[in-house]
């Protein structure tokens, strides 16, 4: 039996070599995405406050603001956690931050963590590790009888409040969780809700025996539910970072 015998084309062999090199030149291979940045970042360390800190956050017309966050609250928020899964030096719970930072034209609010993380890393020096560790929390869910807060569909977004009561403006499921991990619960709070959209709400509670805790307050004034388990969660160990910004 007789093999036929193929002959090696060296000529279009190079021709396709130098097609391959034309695409590589002309900018056709893909190449890593920029990670997006703000316009302008203004980063100051707040003053102390004589009567309590109250925190706040808001968009309004591509202008992102905190007020009196701690470095703590910004990591969670540039990277997706709650404040009780971070771990780091006791002062980034302590130390109060204004920062406003312009979104760029075309950004969107899912833009926003990226950009953080940048500005964390440049003024802040901040260096993370990241993993996941099975850790006690709260799950964030819908009590019997359905949620009791208003959709927001369109208009102001944001919250405010003060020691023992947050005033939702618009704001998501996670936010709510990340507020209640940060303000009064021992443990991560994790949204497993399954409500998507922003939505508005007055949640006050006060310490037992004198009101309502926030544990009763949640399920009466929002219909929802603080649910203790154990869940695989990813945590976020802080390496390195400086107290003092960089100038803006």
């Amino acid at each position: 039996m007789h093999r036929r015998s193929r002959k090696f084309d060296c000529g279009t062999s190079l021709l396709l070599l130098a097609a391959g090199w034309a695409s590589v030149a002309a900018g056709q291979t893909p190449s890593p995405a920029a990670r997006p940045e703000f316009e302008v970042v203004s980063v100051k360390p707040a003053p102390p406050s004589l009567n309590g800190v109250s925190s706040r956050e808001s968009v309004d017309n591509g202008l992102l603001t905190y007020t009196n966050f701690t470095l703590r609250r910004l990591i969670g928020n540039a990277y997706g956690v709650t404040e009780g899964q971070i771990v780091g030096p006791a002062w980034i719970s302590d130390n109060l931050y204004h920062v406003q930072a312009r979104l760029p034209a075309g950004a969107s609010q899912s833009d926003v963590p990226a950009m953080l993380q940048g500005m964390l890393a440049e003024r802040f020096k901040l260096a993370v590790e990241r993993m996941k560790k099975k850790i006690p929390v709260y799950a964030l869910v819908i009590a019997k009888g359905g949620h009791k807060m208003k959709p927001v569909i369109d208009g102001e977004s944001g919250y405010g409040g003060g020691v023992r009561r947050i005033d939702g403006r618009g704001i998501t499921m996670a936010t709510l969780a990340k507020l209640l991990s940060s303000r009064v619960t021992d443990r991560p709070v994790i949204d497993l809700t399954g409500l998507g959209g922003k939505f508005a709400f007055r949640l006050e509670w006060a310490p037992e025996p004198d009101g309502p805790s926030v544990y009763i307050a949640v399920q009466e004034q929002l219909g929802l539910k603080l649910d203790p388990r154990r869940m695989l969660t990813e945590v976020i160990t802080v390496t390195h970072a400086e107290r003092n910004p960089t100038e803006n």
